[in-house]
């Protein structure tokens, strides 16, 4: 288990999101952040409890952080990208 879960009290998913971001998000949307990820992969660290996927407000910050760090990482590699030289040949 990871360690910000460990400490801190645990919390339905959906109610840490509407406390941090002001929405709930859907069941299909906690599925897809506690098992497919986000951005590349970002995953949220919870457990399911009783039906529930549950969190800490510590581990869902955590996940925020890094979601966005893959997303500016990501903005970055387009950006060089489109610096680079097209190839010789025209092709882009």
């Amino acid at each position: 288990m990871n360690d910000l879960l460990k400490d801190g009290d645990m919390l339905p998913v959906a109610t840490i999101a509407e406390h941090v971001t002001g929405q709930r998000p859907s069941r299909p949307t906690i599925w897809r952040w506690t098992h497919k990820g986000v951005s590349g992969g970002v995953t949220l660290d919870a457990v399911p409890i009783y039906g529930q996927w549950q969190t800490t407000k510590a581990a869902f910050h955590d996940f925020l952080r890094r979601r966005s760090d893959s997303v500016l990482r990501s903005r970055q590699t387009v950006s060089l990208a489109a610096d680079a030289d097209p190839p010789a040949d025209g092709l882009l």
